[in-house]
């Protein structure tokens, strides 16, 4: 559940808008999910809380012995004062009729979303018992029948009932002559339609006299001696928890026996099995078992096939975990035999650091089947609330995955009901809502390339597939190439291509979607190209096929342009030597003809043609000319000033540009091209070039734009092309980020939202997002609104090398040396609806007032979005 909250206060004379928000606690799961808890401190009225449901309207609601309140995600509403609805000690929630059943010992309350209906004796209800009693439960069987079941706490010298059936409007109070149990607790309903109910006993402190009952064609009997069955204090645990059925349709049932003095009396523990004819009372075991160790929970697994049965200690010596433990049996050819469960796992160890836990402690293990949050678990406990041993450590939680017992998380909650966006879960403080982390680092282990060095090309196609490639040319001064491959993020899974899967090179650079959709992988000895097809499961495939040249069976390559008419150029733009870090690049420049790339010669001179270091840029202008920028150097060092040199195609011929373009005899550094042209930095300067000549802006000012900042604007060893729809981005080192759209410049630091002023590795997604790493997380810029992801120090710190999104709604984050972090995302919208209407501080929650007097001058209204 998702909640955020507002507060609107209207008066006569002020009207004000103020926005709140809970204080909250979140506790952080080993495996780095959150649990978000609501204790005293937060409003929790109670904590002895026995029922929690959260109904189609978006609150939740809690109930216990001490009452049953509303939660609306900003506070605990005490719903229905005038019908003393604050004080009922059990609720039901039927989800397909969507009525609450609220229970008390004095009355009943039905709830259709609209109106209360009310009943009290007068009306047929009543619970038979002694003064003091409680509700212990509110439930309704497959024919709905609503049953009550209460209890009078501790001993009890007269017969104690305490059963009650709501059917069709009418009552059925059952006593001593009818129900052969005392203080009912609970019921389970066989596949048969038979009904067991069990009992707390005549003393509900020990549980003696804890029979269960069948209830069979409308009437009761009691299962004890005179059936052949001892056992006695059966647990009954809430069925979104346990299976009790297993799959012959047979019902099993756990008895803890009667409990004196932190011990138990071993002949009434066990284990009952209800095959829709008879009982089979399951013994000897106990007698075999670990002598502090005691039946909790019999569990029929869907996963494993197999019943199984978990135990726990009630003395105060915890078990020590080990592989030798027998906490855990299963039903083996009629009998229970100790399960290999515990053996398997043979160690406790820490998810986050991987080191083993040899201190562990546990008093009990049950297991909880699947939700829409985890798949079944088995919890080794480490407290129980009978119990006063304290622990250091965590519930253990495990998953049954591809044949092995695995470590989930570790923390101390029990499940009560998933909601749309949360698992709402009981801890000992209170109740919180789960929030599982479906993030996760990936690293080597899982498929990724390059853990270490370098700057990562990221690139999200159409299709929302992140490729990663790891070779870089675009500055000289980070230039590197690695003999790695190219990964490949789908969404789901990180996959690996290499020159096994059909690369021409494991050196990649640039990575390209055309309009045709097929992928261009610019590669040290050429293109190969990628289509993504779905096979018959719906999964992508990937079909490689390598382009070939004109001229020659290997070539250099690092970049591809699509002009607007749909022609692809490819080149290499950084020519070297061969180096420590870089392998050797020639000049290369081709067009593809459909089948082939056909080359085309440098149109540079033979003396520029001659330097050792030369670097390209290749763009298309407005009017579809392609501008090929070149730099030339024997020095790599003077690579980085010396003046830039242009050469155009005009689609015939490839020339020098005329005079009147006005050319700077500077170093040019594309950002980006505009409707109005497009635009160069200089060292010092600001260019448009409007397809006739160069015009400087630098000194320009007018009242949308002030260009003399960005004179200061960032161009020695700067990526600049940051360009995402009718918008560029232009940063000023360690000062702040411009943001022009062709009119306005706006400049924004900390001041106006930036998250630093150190923001470095930018890189632009296919719905037009701009990314940038920043030393504690990473940025998000759509048009000029700025979207913050601080990096979960809990998995890592220190900021991402590169960052971005891809087409399913998660960042996707690179940390040099660390792995690549998949930020899991959702975007949800909910409805804002009316918790609480509160005039001249009386409040209505269900029925508002349709008329108001003139001394009704205040007014509050609670809202809230769930």
């Amino acid at each position: 559940m998702n909640i955020k909250q507002k507060f609107l206060l209207i008066s006569l004379a002020i009207s004000t808008l103020n926005l709140q928000s809970i204080a909250q606690q979140r506790i952080k799961t080993e495996a780095n999910s959150d649990i978000v808890e609501y204790t005293n401190k937060e409003g929790l009225p109670t904590t002895n809380i026995s029922n929690i449901v959260h109904t189609k309207d978006g609150y939740i609601w809690i109930s216990g012995i001490e009452g049953t309140y509303r939660f609306n995600g900003y506070d605990f509403e005490e719903v229905g004062e005038e019908i003393e609805l604050p004080k009922m000690q059990s609720i039901y929630y039927d989800s397909t009729k969507n009525i609450i059943y609220f229970a008390s010992p004095k009355k009943f309350i039905t709830f259709d979303g609209k109106e209360f209906k009310t009943y009290t004796k007068k009306d047929g209800y009543n619970i038979n018992g002694l003064p003091g009693q409680v509700i212990n439960f509110i439930n309704a069987d497959s024919k709905g029948r609503i049953w009550i079941g209460s209890s009078t706490p501790y001993i009890d010298k007269k017969y104690n009932g305490g059963l009650t059936k709501f059917e069709q409007g009418k009552f059925s109070v059952y006593d001593s002559t009818t129900f052969p149990l005392d203080n009912s607790n609970g019921f389970i309903e066989t596949p048969y339609g038979d009904l067991i109910f069990t009992s707390a006993g005549r003393n509900t402190q020990t549980g003696e006299g804890s029979y269960i009952a069948l209830f069979k064609n409308g009437v009761f009997k009691r299962i004890d001696e005179s059936e052949g069955i001892r056992l006695q204090n059966a647990l009954m645990l809430p069925e979104n928890i346990t299976s009790s059925i297993d799959k012959d349709g047979n019902t099993w049932l756990a008895f803890l026996g009667i409990q004196t003095s932190r011990t138990a009396t071993k002949n009434t523990s066990g284990v009952l099995m209800y095959d829709g004819t008879k009982f089979h009372e399951y013994v000897n075991f106990i007698l075999q078992s670990q002598k502090e160790l005691l039946p909790i929970q019999v569990y029929y697994s869907k996963q494993l096939n197999k019943v199984l049965l978990t135990t726990a200690t009630i003395s105060n010596e915890y078990l020590t975990f080990n592989s030798q433990n027998k906490s855990i049996y299963e039903f083996v050819n009629g009998g229970w035999k100790p399960s290999d469960i515990i053996s398997s796992i043979q160690n406790i160890t820490n998810i986050k650091t991987g080191k083993t836990i040899n201190d562990f402690h546990y008093a009990q293990t049950f297991f909880i089947k699947s939700n829409k949050y985890f798949p079944e678990m088995l919890i080794f406990r480490t407290t129980l609330e009978t119990q006063v041993q304290s622990s250091t450590y965590s519930d253990q939680i495990y998953t049954y995955n591809n044949g092995k017992w695995i470590k989930h998380d570790a923390f101390t909650a029990i499940p009560f009901e998933a909601t749309n966006d949360g698992l709402i879960m009981g801890t000992k403080k209170g109740f919180g809502i789960y929030y599982p982390n479906y993030s996760k680092m990936l690293t080597q282990k899982d498929g990724l390339l390059q853990l270490l060095g370098g700057i990562p090309m990221l690139y999200t196609d159409k299709n929302g597939v992140v490729w990663f490639s790891y070779s870089y040319s675009a500055l000289p001064a980070y230039a590197q190439t690695f003999n790695t491959g190219i990964n490949m993020w789908d969404g789901k899974k990180l996959r690996s291509f290499t020159e096994k899967d059909g690369l021409l090179s494991n050196i990649t650079f640039q990575t390209f979607q055309d309009s045709k959709m097929r992928v261009w992988i610019a590669t040290a000895k050429g293109i190969t190209s990628a289509r993504e097809i779905l096979n018959s499961d719906n999964e992508q495939i990937f079909k490689f096929s390598n382009i070939e040249s004109d001229n020659r069976k290997f070539y250099n390559t690092s970049n591809v342009l699509e002009t607007r008419k749909g022609e692809i150029f490819v080149w290499q733009n950084y020519v070297r030597p061969e180096s420590k870090d870089l392998i050797k690049a020639d000049f290369f420049l081709a067009k593809f003809n459909g089948e082939k790339l056909i080359e085309i010669k440098s149109p540079f001179s033979q003396e520029d043609n001659s330097k050792k270091y030369q670097l390209f840029d290749l763009h298309e202008d407005n009017d579809g000319r392609i501008l090929l920028t070149g730099l030339f150097s024997d020095n790599v060092k003077e690579l980085t000033s010396v003046n830039s040199k242009i050469m155009f195609y005009d689609g015939k011929l490839w020339q020098a540009p005329p005079k009147s373009w006005n050319v700077p005899y500077d170093q040019l550094h594309y950002v980006g091209n505009l409707k109005n042209g497009m635009y160069f930095l200089t060292s010092g300067g600001f260019y448009v070039f409007n397809g006739k000549k160069f015009i400087n802006l630098s000194d320009s000012v007018d009242a949308a734009a002030d260009f003399r900042i960005l004179k200061g604007a960032s161009v020695a060893g700067t990526k600049t092309d940051i360009q995402a729809g009718e918008r560029l981005y232009i940063r000023l080192r360690n000062r702040g980020l411009a943001i022009f759209d062709g009119t306005h410049l706006n400049f924004y630091t900390k001041k106006e939202g930036l998250p630093s002023t150190n923001i470095s590795n930018p890189t632009v997604d296919s719905k037009g997002n701009v990314f940038f790493g920043f030393p504690a997380g990473a940025l998000q810029i759509t048009g000029d609104k700025f979207q913050t992801y601080y990096d979960d120090e809990n998995v890592v710190t220190g900021g991402p090398y590169a960052a971005i999104m891809d087409g399913f709604g998660n960042l996707v984050e690179y940390y040099n040396g660390v792995g690549l972090y998949i930020n899991k995302g959702e975007t949800k919208s909910y409805p804002l609806k009316i918790s609480s209407v509160a005039v001249n501080k009386q409040y209505f929650y269900y029925k508002y007032p349709d008329e108001l007097n003139y001394s009704h001058n205040s007014f509050l209204f609670y809202f809230f979005s769930s």
